[in-house]
């Protein structure tokens, strides 16, 4: 009897000694969890929260202790929860899901969450997340300056480019147009008044063509005093003129350049094209083409684009 009494106490003592090591194992994993930025949770496989570390009071503004029995698909930005979804199921190959977690005062925060699957046998999914807004705001500001104008904010080139192969693609109604707009003896206002005049000239041009186009039209600088416009669901050459046509109206009244006021005209060439029937390159050309037509006929005009008009290539000029 003894000597079970004595094995029992050992026992006892072992287990004793295990719980201590266990609660403190416990305590210092609490106390990791509530220190570090990134937000710790557990989630079953629906994404109903379990557990929250105290970083979501922190970071968004949730309280963890309400975020339990609540799906952390419903605090995602209703465009974001498919990705969202998609990586609890997939949770196995630990996918990395962003996406747009809606914060306690509602507004979207972008995070980035790391999925890994939970000790069995609960099969629980543990989602560790980090805001990432500041990271996205870079991407987007990047992005932006690779595909927009910095002087004006207009589409640049590429962009412009980009869009007007997507309108001819597209299966919508109408046909796309394009206008290429240049300003007449631009080079005198830089010569005569300065660049730093004829950047604010070219920025409230931009202004005043913006006025010209519709919501579904996209203006663009290429660059120097260069503009384009893509009409996306034109009928007629003759829809595409009477917007030509516009333009010149627009640009009537003098500007205010700082030094003083001045007046500015442009030529301007258009062009039309059947969406699946053209390309942006040929667009592009043809309605270059025009814009020179329109100048030595004589500047201040429209022209569009025909067969009797000459390309660039043939007048030596633009490859």
């Amino acid at each position: 009897m003894a000597k079970i009494f004595a094995t029992y106490v050992g026992a006892a003592m072992v287990n004793a000694e295990l719980y201590r090591a266990l609660a403190h194992s416990e305590s210092r994993l609490r106390l990791i969890t509530d220190s570090i930025s990134d937000m710790i949770a557990l989630v079953d496989r629906s994404g109903v929260f379990r557990y929250a570390s105290p970083s979501y009071a922190r970071e968004v503004g949730r309280d963890p202790e309400e975020l339990i029995g609540l799906s952390a698909l419903d605090l995602a930005h209703p465009d974001d929860r498919d990705a969202l979804r998609t990586g609890l199921r997939e949770v196995d190959r630990s996918p990395k899901v962003e996406y747009r977690l809606l914060a306690g005062d509602g507004h979207a925060i972008w995070v980035e969450s790391a999925l890994r699957p939970g000790p069995p046998p609960g099969g629980e999914i543990v989602l560790s997340s980090r805001v990432i807004t500041d990271r996205k705001e870079l991407e987007d500001e990047l992005r932006r300056r690779a595909t927009h104008d910095p002087m004006t904010g207009l589409a640049n080139g590429d962009l412009v480019r980009q869009r007007l192969d997507q309108a001819l693609r597209s299966h919508e109604a109408g046909d796309v147009g394009l206008l290429f707009c240049d300003l007449d003896n631009f080079k005198s206002v830089n010569d005569n008044l300065g660049h730093e005049a004829g950047d604010v000239l070219i920025c409230q041009v931009a202004e005043r063509l913006l006025q010209c186009t519709r919501p579904v039209d996209m203006l663009s600088r290429l660059g120097g005093d260069e503009f384009l416009i893509v009409l996306d669901g034109v009928d007629s050459l003759r829809a595409v003129e009477r917007i030509g046509e516009r333009v010149l109206s627009a640009l009537e009244p003098p500007f205010d350049v700082g030094s003083g006021t001045m007046s500015v005209t442009a030529s301007v060439g258009g062009v039309i094209g059947p969406r699946g029937g053209a390309t942006a390159v040929s667009l592009l050309r043809d309605a270059d083409a025009a814009m020179y037509q329109a100048k030595a006929n004589g500047r201040v005009r429209v022209a569009i684009f025909d067969d009797t008009v000459p390309r660039a290539q043939d007048r030596g000029l633009r490859p």
